[in-house]
């Protein structure tokens, strides 16, 4: 499983053809630790994504 910072949601690692998980990234959900990562590479992500996750990380 990973945590999405596009949608903010945990998915399964094979629910999706275009994903990227980062190896860097990690996000905390109830004292479980998860690899970051983005589930549709197609979407179109602005910068103000990225900027938020990193200043609460």
């Amino acid at each position: 499983m990973y945590y999405c910072i596009q949608c903010k949601e945990l998915h399964l690692r094979s629910e999706s053809e275009q994903i990227l998980i980062f190896n860097s990234g990690f996000h905390y959900i109830d004292s479980t630790l998860y690899n970051a990562g983005v589930c549709n590479l197609e979407r179109e992500c602005t910068c103000n994504v990225f900027e938020k996750e990193l200043a609460t990380a």
